[in-house]
């Protein structure tokens, strides 16, 4: 796996990079979301520079930010471990240039919770408490302390020829800044990268985007820098409107970077007629010999077992058959089962070997825009780009006319409809709030699996009270290897009155026995520190190793620390879209519900739904819940007036709700309040 784990952390790299030339491009004077929130105003962006951190530097009005990018990285105390590598390029800059510049560590939430969670902390309270040492309220964390300390000395003395100073060590530590970025395909916050460029006018925002990831990389393989205006001279004509003349640029430049990825190449997902109704099944395309697992041909697929199967639809991502579901009101009526875990193993090497042969046909096709099938222009907005290969038919790759799309074509993704530049709404969207909120926001939604998702949801809410508890007490769940975390809620440390946090533990303690002794136990997993059952996290996280057992729950006094060290999320709901009726100037309601949405991207998709279903739709405009201060306060409101919220509506061609997320208050919830779609969503 070592190639695919290197070809990932160029990707997130590139990815980086290109976040860092967004930001220069829409002028954004905030840097919150590469972690450097002092800093402002991106003049430049340098790519494997001469820097003592060398794989992205910015130059900024405030000063330089200096970025190494992992997309995973755990803390180790090996001196040549890659923890060690960074910390000596953090070390080594410092020593050659000790001003107040910022350092950078980009990761995504694969990466070990030592770094995402108590490595972050750890370098926060260095910045927030300047002379006074850092007191860790986890053995994790004091662990994490005592080997970046140990690091920082080592690296220190060798490369100064000295013995450093805690006034310097502690230096360092301050400058160093954790930040998570999950940039991968449909992400959140690459979602927000898409908007931002959308209000900016670009004509196409995924091919922009394709497009200044694959600059980072040419710029990092020849050790160049950027500026603004560099930026627009070497791709001007997909960042401005008068890139309508170079939709075909467009188009490949789409279509490559879907098969530069290992959604594009490596994975299906296939929407099938069963008897029970709609199943989805995933399965990785190739078996360990490198051969195809499975076969289409004249709408169908034969499986691994021999059986055949009608297909309904054929994708390379979720994401893919979610906009062909929200497309189409008749098949979300449909309960649609999620069928994960074919045994078969990723081969790499015919990964590999596949997709050259893929970009090898996209560069054969010499009439981009023309459809596969039927061979006329292609020039409908949310136009598939797909991959034909089926037996007995020529292999393909290109754009196609939905109406000309055959289930058994395998959906790359969409060309133009993730722009929103053509919808009215967009004049008045903030985009630059959005990309700020939505790094380290939308925890309850990001935590949703892809089921939960695509079902009704009641959701239990109440407003957070943590701004209110005065309790000094929280409990703290004890690991098998001495690690422990604290009980959280919405993303955040509980705090109790000592006499509740003993009850609370003392119930907590039953659970646990009752779990170990029906040998499932309640655990950890190794890197992330996800929780769940035995069994769940051997599923899921079998890749981080054997899941840790939670053996005790102890009721603990609290400190700012430990408060600091359990935060997950800046927001738990937030941000999240809401509608605004242009002519009444209110929120936008439908069946005794407030409807909200946590991308805008798919507004339009929602906007169709919602008619196809018989509403009655008006001209909108949008309006961001920027915390979940205003989200607690919104529904509060409307529990008042017996209308909830409901996020993320799909809906029947009856007008009943098929998916999304219901907020109930806690206290109609438990009343039996009814569902403000149909009744038997409960």
């Amino acid at each position: 796996m070592g190639g695919a784990a290197t070809n990932s952390g160029i990707d997130f790299q590139s990815r980086v990079g290109a976040l860092a030339m967004v930001s220069m491009f829409a002028e954004l004077d905030e840097l919150t979301a590469l972690g450097a929130a002092r800093h402002s105003g991106i003049e430049s962006v340098q790519f494997e520079t001469n820097d003592k951190v060398d794989d992205v530097a910015l130059t900024t009005r405030g000063g330089r930010v200096f970025v190494q990018a992992k997309r995973t990285i755990s803390v180790s105390k090996g001196g040549d471990s890659e923890f060690s590598s960074v910390i000596r390029q953090f070390v080594h800059q410092h020593i050659t240039s000790p001003g107040d510049d910022a350092f950078v560590l980009a990761t995504t939430s694969a990466a070990s919770s030592r770094v995402t969670s108590d490595l972050r902390t750890l370098t926060e309270a260095a910045r927030l408490n300047r002379n006074h040492a850092t007191n860790p309220a986890t053995k994790n964390a004091r662990e994490v302390l005592a080997t970046t300390s140990t690091l920082i000395d080592l690296h220190y003395a060798a490369l100064a020829g000295r013995e450093i100073s805690d006034h310097e060590r502690s230096a360092i530590f301050a400058k160093i800044h954790v930040q998570v970025l999950d940039l991968e395909d449909g992400a959140p916050l690459e979602r927000a990268i898409l908007i931002a460029l959308a209000a900016r006018g670009v004509p196409s925002a995924n091919a922009a985007w394709a497009e200044l990831v694959k600059l980072a990389l040419t710029l990092a393989k020849d050790r160049l820098s950027i500026d603004r205006t560099g930026l627009l001279t070497r791709i001007g004509p997909v960042l401005t409107p008068s890139a309508d003349a170079n939709a075909e640029m467009a188009a490949e430049s789409a279509m490559r970077t879907a098969l530069d990825g290992d959604i594009g190449v490596a994975y299906e997902f296939v929407l099938l007629q069963d008897l029970d109704g709609l199943v989805v099944s995933v399965f990785f395309r190739f078996d360990d010999n490198g051969a195809k697992v499975l076969h289409f041909k004249s709408d169908s697929v034969t499986l691994p077992d021999g059986t055949a199967h009608t297909v309904i639809a054929r994708t390379s991502s979720i994401d893919g058959l979610a906009r062909i579901l929200t497309a189409d009101p008749a098949l979300v009526e449909h309960d649609v089962v999620l069928d994960i875990g074919r045994p078969v193993l990723e081969n790499e090497e015919a990964i590999t070997q596949y997709r050259s042969e893929l970009r090898q046909r996209l560069s054969d096709n010499s009439d981009l825009l023309s459809c596969l099938r039927c061979s006329r222009p292609v020039a409908e907005d949310r136009a598939p780009y797909i991959e034909i290969d089926e037996v007995d038919e020529a292999s393909e790759v290109g754009l196609i006319h939905s109406a000309c799309r055959r289930p058994t074509y395998r959906v790359l993704g969409a060309l133009g409809g993730d722009t929103l530049a053509q919808n009215d709404w967009l004049g008045d969207f903030d985009y630059g709030l959005w990309l700020r909120q939505i790094v380290g926001g939308q925890g309850m939604f990001n935590d949703m699996s892809a089921v939960q998702r695509s079902k009704r949801a009641m959701v239990s809410w109440n407003p957070s009270r943590s701004h209110l508890s005065v309790g000094t007490w929280g409990v703290a769940l004890v690991h098998a290897d001495g690690n422990e975390h604290f009980t959280t809620n919405r993303g955040v440390v509980e705090s109790f009155t000592k006499d509740q946090a003993e009850r609370v533990a003392q119930f907590m303690q039953q659970e646990l026995s009752a779990a170990a002794a029906a040998g499932d136990p309640s655990c950890v997993s190794a890197e992330t520190g996800a929780s769940g059952r035995y069994s769940q996290l051997l599923e899921y996280f079998a890749h981080e190793g054997t899941p840790i057992e939670i053996v005790r729950a102890e009721p603990r006094e609290l400190s700012r620390a430990a408060i600091n060290s359990g935060r997950r999320v800046e927001n738990y709901y937030a941000p999240l879209l809401a509608l605004i009726d242009v002519e009444t100037n209110e929120p936008f309601e439908l069946g005794d519900a407030l409807l909200l949405l946590t991308d805008p991207l798919r507004l339009p998709d929602f906007v169709a739904n919602w008619t196809a279903a018989g509403a009655d739709v008006p001209t909108l405009a949008t309006a961001i819940i920027r915390d979940d201060a205003q989200f607690d306060a919104l529904v509060a409101g409307y529990a008042l007036r017996s209308v909830r919220v409901v996020v993320n509506a799909l809906l029947k061609r009856d007008g009943s709700l098929a998916s999304g997320v219901i907020l109930a208050p806690e206290l109609l919830w438990l009343q039996g309040y009814s569902n403000p779609f149909d009744d038997d969503a409960t």
